[in-house]
């Protein structure tokens, strides 16, 4: 009651008041002084059209305005824009309505005459769009450009010439029976005419030329001699016609090369043994499907092409021709990798070719004897470094559950395989893959290392190496990178070698060593021209210690480490930190180390997740300590997605292999969205490898051979609504 009371008495009172002021109190308020509304500002558009990319016209709306001068220049031709048809759009600054105009033309490009054909002249209207119009016609020599053409081309459904120059793309649909095509007055060479101001414009014309078919109801990119006049830096101009471009039929082969990869003892090679018997290469799609298989019968050095009864086989380039080499059956007494797998014909853009493949290269190693094997995955735990024999020691030991340093993710892992392979991821700031022979002397203490493939050669050892918490996610690392950043590392025969010396097996689940020798250092890769950091001093004498221990496994459960029958990955689960580590070589080259969550951690068979590490992937919160205030450690240098390589041709017309659904290089769901969304649950099953095809659902693993197994396998295969997809991808518990 108080309060309606009150405000009863407010509305009365007010009321009064209206009454005793009147109209003029009103009229009084009224006349007060106000500020004028600023003038409408108008935008005066227009198109200039057969303008070039690399040559501007300069325009002036009026002389008497300052900033009432612009200069405009065509986007690069690509099929993004080309419906344009070489019109350039172009808009002068906003001026006050009422503003009269004239548009003229200040200075023209280089090789163009540039005239205002309509819209010129004019006041600016609020509400009124006036649309200026300025043509651009040719001026100087042009020249012709014949392109030759293979019958096989001609006579192919939907063959298509496209020639792309730096003003317009062109197209020509050849007949059927024509043995050239010819696109007339389109190039031109700037030198030989004057240049207008500015002077600075390009003397360079460039153009490229690129041929294309249907065949198969796919656009098939197809092969050109001589497809462009710029080769790096360098732009050739036309001084008449061209015409020795030509257009091939739109096949290609795929083939490499086979070697032998010698050990090195003390900086030389070893002795090359005879040409290698029983070698079966295959080609594989991403999909991880076997396309072809080609038996190798040649000499070390020797070459191959997949054939079909001696013919070679005929590939055409199209959005599923990227394939990988895989070695199908190694030879006798021997065992082979791949390096440089990928064989990439798609060209997805205009200004590609595609050509035959012979990238690909098969290294092979005599198996070691039983008593030079070594077998497992291993966590590089600790890394003892010392710069030179006066410098101190520093000690650094992977531990994710002591606070008091910084700990990189999942550390470092490595595989060991009988056949005398090894795969060595590294996420240590600078993140790296290396793939290879390993050579171990358990009489002389010894074990080599060849790297084969490595993804980041240039690699140097931070010279910031310290086991004191840094005050950043990114300043001073813990771990160590990888082997082609060891003391010691000698190349011969175009490999590097790293060798460890004074191993030690002696404890279960365990291997240490040092490296010992010349060490070039340098600074992060972080802060240093990317992931190659320039070498800033050289140690004559340094030394870095390794401890590889075994991670913690539990029978039935996900924790742990595993090894995949083909000895090309490798994957880690700890499920103190619910992180997880995997390094392959399936065609790409894959590191993934990030966070992997399930319902249940303890249960053999499930779903898991890849989350976003933003704010980290611990079961309690991980504060960075010796920080004033105090934050939480926020894990995005946590997390790593590395593949190579990762793109297909370059520019905006780049392809992301790993966009493709069939790409079976990363453990399956290992890939974070672009956006920081978390992939699709991914399902799998551990059971002894005697009866894993008797427990798991045979719609997602169907039976296979158990006998490269003896402990457990785990199966992972991904699937879309309660689908499977893709292949399953099956590893073998690795225990000590």
């Amino acid at each position: 009651m108080i309060a309606t009371n009150f405000g009863a008495r407010i509305l009365a009172f007010a009321a009064a008041g209206a009454v005793l002021a009147g109209c003029d109190s009103i009229k009084d308020v009224r006349d007060a002084p106000s500020t004028p509304l600023p003038a409408q500002q108008v935008v005066l558009k227009g198109t200039v059209s057969n303008l070039s990319s690399k040559r501007s016209v300069t325009l002036r709306i009026n002389s008497t305005l300052s900033n009432g001068t612009i200069g405009v220049l065509a986007p690069p031709p690509t099929e993004l824009n080309e419906e344009l048809n070489g019109v350039t759009p172009f808009a002068f600054p906003a001026f006050p309505a009422g503003t009269a105009y004239n548009v003229e033309v200040m200075s023209q490009p280089r090789g163009k005459n540039c005239v205002v054909t309509s819209g010129g002249t004019g006041i600016l209207t609020a509400g009124v769009d006036a649309e200026v119009e300025v043509q651009c016609t040719n001026t100087g020599n042009r020249y012709d450009m014949t392109v030759n053409l293979n019958p096989a081309f001609s006579s192919a459904e939907g063959a298509e010439v496209v020639l792309t120059t730096e003003e317009a793309i062109y197209r020509i649909n050849p007949a059927p029976t024509a043995t050239s095509v010819t696109f007339e007055d389109v190039l031109f060479n700037p030198g030989e005419t004057a240049a207008p101001p500015p002077a600075t414009q390009p003397a360079g014309f460039n153009w490229s030329v690129v041929a294309s078919n249907t065949i198969g109801g796919t656009l098939n990119k197809c092969p050109v001699t001589n497809p462009t006049n710029v080769v790096g830096t360098t732009i050739t101009n036309p001084t008449g016609n061209i015409s020795n471009v030509s257009v091939g039929a739109c096949t290609f082969t795929i083939g490499g090369t086979v070697s032998y990869s010698a050990p090195v003892v003390g900086g030389v090679a070893g002795p090359t043994p005879p040409p290698p018997t029983g070698l079966v290469i295959e080609l594989r799609n991403l999909g991880e499907d076997t396309i072809r298989t080609q038996a190798y019968s040649g000499a070390w050095d020797g070459t191959f092409r997949f054939t079909d009864n001696g013919t070679d086989v005929q590939f055409v380039s199209n959005r599923n021709a990227i394939y990988s080499v895989k070695v199908n059956t190694h030879p006798a007494g021997m065992y082979c990798v791949v390096v440089d797998p990928m064989a990439i014909l798609y060209a997805p853009t205009l200004t590609t070719n595609p050509g035959s493949i012979s990238s690909p290269k098969v290294q092979c190693r005599e198996v070691p004897t039983p008593d030079r094997q070594l077998k497992g995955v291993y966590r590089h735990m600790t890394s003892i470094w010392q710069r030179n024999n006066t410098a101190p020691i520093q000690t650094v030991t992977y531990d994710p559950l002591d606070f008091t340093k910084q700990n990189t993710a999942s550390s470092n892992g490595i595989a060991l395989f009988e056949n005398g392979t090894y795969i060595y991821g590294t996420h240590a700031n600078i993140t790296q893959l290396e793939h290879g022979f390993y050579d171990y002397d358990p009489v002389a203490g010894t074990l080599r290392f060849t790297l084969n493939v490595d993804t980041n050669p240039n690699a140097v050892f931070p010279s910031v190496f310290s086991p004191a918490n840094a005050n950043s996610a990114s300043t001073i690392p813990t771990t160590t990178a990888g082997l082609s950043a060891v003391p010691g590392v000698v190349t011969v025969g175009g490999f590097r070698h790293a060798t460890l010396t004074n191993v030690n097996t002696a404890t279960a689940g365990q291997i240490s060593g040092t490296f010992v020798g010349s060490q070039a250092i340098g600074p992060l890769a972080s802060t240093a021209n990317g992931n190659n950091p320039v070498a800033t001093a050289t140690e004559t004498n340094a030394s870095l210690g390794w401890v590889l221990e075994a991670p913690p496994s539990i029978t039935g459960q996900m924790t742990g480490a595993w090894a995949a029958q083909d000895s090309r990955r490798l994957w880690i689960f700890d499920r103190e930190t619910y992180y997880g580590f995997h390094a392959g070589v399936v065609g790409v080259s894959a590191v993934n180390d990030a966070c992997f969550t399930m319902p249940d951690l303890s249960v053999s068979s499930g779903l898991y997740t890849r989350r976003p590490s933003i704010n980290g992937c611990y079961p309690w919160p991980r504060p960075q300590p010796g920080q004033s205030p105090a934050y939480t450690f926020q894990g995005i240098v946590e997390s790593i997605d590395l593949k190579v390589p990762q793109f297909i041709g370059s520019g905006a017309g780049s392809v992301d292999i790993s966009t493709r659904p069939e790409y079976m290089a990363r453990l399956p769901g290992a890939a974070q969205a672009a956006d920081g969304r978390s992939p699709s649950p991914m399902y799998f099953h551990i059971a002894p490898a005697a009866s894993f095809y008797d427990e798991a659902p045979a719609q997602y693993f169907p039976a296979a051979p158990t006998d490269w197994c003896d402990t457990e396998i785990l199966g992972i295969r991904a699937s879309l609504n309660a689908v499977p997809i893709h292949k399953p991808v099956y590893f073998c518990r690795s225990v000590p």
